[in-house]
């Protein structure tokens, strides 16, 4: 009877040990959970482990084992070389995976908070719980959004294969979604402060007046215009475009910097009721020396108005077929791929 207990007790041991497949995880865990100093992590060890898991940065494969850590959460185990996730503490608030080369993700705890996922090579997002309040997902290959959630506040998706936003919840007040193939935005919610669009296929913004928005990036877009910005905005940055004027600019009291460089303006408004205004760029539009007195009391107000290099090769390339002469083009490209401008504008 009492080797036939020892046997029994033996086998119940055995089967109350963590199994692990990755060696770097395995040692991770024994070094910073194993209680009882025998070099395993037993299930009780594992569930007795609460707050915060930091396995980041160690070369691990697999996470095989997680499981049995059911208290944990938070966890981080970004900049590691994982593929997948096994299933995830249902206490988990946050997750940290970003820089790993996953392709997908597992189904997501109910209560978690904060998702940073940025970084992977995603395709897809599981369904977003509604706790969720901070999305952090850019540098994927993500080309669909699930619904989002009404908690949310922070949501990144940027540089990834997406066509389309869904609605954006109304306490979203950081949006970054550029580098994408976007075409068109959902309307915005009054809470937003920062939004970077930039390098879509804009041609045209939402209306922004009744936002709080502070800071815009909408650059390398295909953008004619720009809406009226709200009083709240302090910089403004919409580069490489195909706007025509420069927006009308009166009644922002805190607006700091304008950046216009790279589009098709041709005039400069008198701009010096603007005193607010510190930095505007102007470079590589179409302006001449008309423009120099208003540009001159901008300058003298005093604000800095980079202005000198003026026009765009990029905007003749349609043009070249239609060029007679070889030699001509020979003659240019030189000049033009070591000069972004075409002309310098020199105003007294």
């Amino acid at each position: 009877m009492s080797r036939s207990l020892t046997l029994i007790f033996g086998v119940i041991s055995i089967q109350a040990q963590v199994a692990f497949n990755d060696a770097a995880f395995e040692s991770f865990c024994i070094s910073n959970y194993d209680t009882d100093m025998n070099m395993e992590i037993s299930m009780a060890e594992a569930a007795a482990v609460t707050g915060v898991m930091n396995c980041s940065n160690l070369g691990i494969t697999d996470l095989t084992g997680l499981e049995a850590f059911i208290n944990v959460e938070n966890l981080n185990c970004a900049d590691n070389l994982l593929t997948w996730l096994p299933s995830l503490p249902p206490p988990l608030l946050t997750l940290r995976c970003n820089n790993n080369p996953l392709e997908s993700l597992p189904t997501l705890p109910s209560l978690l908070g904060t998702l940073v996922a940025y970084q992977c090579q995603l395709t897809s997002l599981p369904a977003i719980p509604s706790s969720v309040y901070a999305l952090i997902v850019a540098n994927n290959r993500i080309t669909e959004l699930p619904p989002l959630p009404s908690t949310m506040d922070v949501l990144d998706v940027s540089n990834n294969c997406l066509t389309s936003l869904p609605s954006v919840p109304t306490g979203v007040y950081q949006l970054g979604c550029g580098y994408n193939k976007l075409t068109s935005l959902p309307p915005l919610p009054n809470a937003l402060e920062v939004m970077s669009c930039n390098h879509n296929s804009l041609s045209s913004l939402p209306d922004l007046s009744g936002t709080q928005l502070v800071s815009l990036e909408a650059s390398s877009n295909l953008l004619t215009s720009l809406p009226v910005f709200p009083t709240t905005i302090q910089y403004a940055y919409a580069y490489d475009n195909r706007l025509i004027t420069i927006p009308d600019l009166t009644g922002l009291p805190v607006f700091t910097e304008l950046a216009l460089a790279r589009n098709f303006i041709e005039d400069v408004p008198d701009l010096t009721g603007l005193t607010s205004l510190q930095i505007l760029d102007l470079n590589n539009n179409f302006l001449g020396p008309d423009d120099c007195p208003n540009i001159a009391a901008a300058i003298a107000l005093p604000m800095t108005v980079y202005y000198m290099q003026q026009g765009q090769f990029g905007a003749y390339f349609s043009e070249l077929p239609l060029w007679p002469d070889s030699e001509s083009i020979q003659f240019w490209i030189p000049r033009i791929t070591s000069n972004a401008y075409l002309s310098f504008l020199d105003c007294p």
